[in-house]
């Protein structure tokens, strides 16, 4: 009797633990590439490239979270070089992009001011950087920022720095960038959430 009793309230205590954890439905065809729950692998560039870059740091945070109750803070200042802040990713799962047709994502634009946000992904053996055109990133939340993976508005080496090419080797995708562009003196952060690739 005590064991069936027992096994009654372990039944019942777990049914509730498992009501209190918050689940996002993700819609067939969508995969999550990052909601920074756990561990992950984004940083800042900051001077690590020599290229003046923008950014200063990359810290895992509790506020403006879309799935779950983390998010990524970008923090930046930007400069007259106009080179924005970028901050990137690696060691995805999934790293074959090649049946995803979308990248979507939420960002939390927490300046004031409107900004502009690009892509860059690089992939391939030579890690080839492909860097979308910019899309608008206004003050407050931005929900499905959705970003067309199979469209020709990206540039690289291979077309002389115009965004007018595909993306390339996405079977083998090694990083993923986000780029904060903007207005020379504006400082602040921006908060990355819910990186989804959708067929």
């Amino acid at each position: 009797m005590k064991k069936i009793v027992l096994l009654s309230v372990s039944i019942m205590v777990l049914g509730l633990l498992s009501g209190c954890v918050s689940t996002t439905k993700l819609p067939a065809g969508t995969d999550i590439l990052e909601n920074f729950e756990d561990t992950h692998f984004f940083i800042a560039v900051g001077n690590s490239w020599g290229d003046g870059d923008n950014s200063t740091a990359a810290l895992t945070s509790d506020k403006h979270a879309t799935s779950g109750s983390k998010s990524l803070e970008c923090q930046f200042a930007l400069q007259e070089n106009k080179k924005g802040g970028a901050f990137y990713g690696e060691g995805f799962e999934p790293f074959n992009w090649t049946g995803y047709s979308n990248l979507i994502v939420d960002i939390f634009n927490a300046t004031g001011t409107d900004l502009e946000l690009a892509i860059a992904v690089c992939s391939g053996t030579a890690w080839e950087w492909q860097e979308s055109i910019n899309f608008p990133l206004p003050s407050g939340q931005n929900k499905d920022i959705t970003i067309n993976l199979k469209e020709g508005n990206f540039k690289s080496s291979l077309t002389g720095w115009e965004n007018n090419g595909i993306l390339l080797y996405m079977e083998d995708v090694k990083r993923l960038v986000f780029k904060i562009l903007g207005p020379p003196g504006v400082e602040g952060s921006v908060f990355i959430d819910y990186i989804r690739l959708a067929q």
